[in-house]
């Protein structure tokens, strides 16, 4: 009768490789995978391995040759659809995936960093894309406490409205998420460049913020 002991190798050896991989150790994760992949070409959690190794390297390319070949598998696997459009994002493929993004919103499967990205990547475009406010709108809906979305929002209305819509939007972002490291240097960046040093720190203390700000009123105060 078995008891599974076989299996064991196996196992301990996925184990591995994903602890490697979490560990940033991505040239003994590829020197474990390569083995592993001569045995099982098509195994998707090597593919996802050698997927994860390659982004890691900076080798978008090969990964996202891999993610192709894991959607040839699985082909309405959202997750993976998600990650290609980000590598189509990265290789400066913005038209396929924006195609990609719009596949997913149609399918209500877009996360809100990926309807993030792709307002960045329309409004680099068309300042005045509707298709970019839509997103970040859904973007906001589906997360409203994301970081990232804020800080998109930010910057879209700084190019519309000026710094008084930008500081609102971060403000907005600050009360959802109290001293965010980004939204906090985007508040500064921004007072910064309308206000004096001393107004600078007095809107720092009012809001709150103080306690987790004391290198950003050093910085302010370097402005004298």
């Amino acid at each position: 009768q078995k008891d599974g002991s076989e299996d064991q190798p196996e196992h301990d050896a996925h184990a591995e490789l994903a602890r490697l991989i979490r560990d940033g150790k991505l040239e003994e994760a590829q020197a474990l995978l390569d083995p592993l992949r001569r045995d099982a070409p098509e195994d998707p959690r090597l593919l996802h391995a050698a997927t994860n190794i390659a982004q890691g390297r900076g080798d978008v390319a090969t990964a996202l040759a891999h993610v192709e070949t894991l959607l040839a598998l699985t082909p309405d696997h959202a997750p993976l659809r998600i990650r290609r459009a980000f590598l189509l994002f990265e290789t400066g493929q913005d038209a396929q995936a924006l195609a990609q993004v719009s596949e997913l919103v149609a399918r209500n499967e877009a996360n809100a960093n990926l309807l993030v990205r792709a307002a960045v990547s329309l409004g680099s475009s068309d300042p005045g894309s509707a298709l970019a406010d839509t997103y970040l709108a859904a973007a906001l809906e589906h997360s409203p406490e994301n970081p990232a979305v804020f800080m998109a929002l930010s910057e879209r209305a700084a190019r519309r409205e000026g710094p008084e819509g930008a500081l609102d939007w971060v403000r907005r972002g600050l009360r959802a998420r109290p001293g965010h490291a980004d939204l906090l240097g985007r508040w500064i960046r921004l007072l910064r460049a309308s206000a004096s040093p001393e107004e600078v720190i007095e809107a720092i203390d009012a809001s709150g913020q103080g306690h987790l700000a004391v290198l950003r009123i050093e910085r302010a105060l370097s402005l004298r």
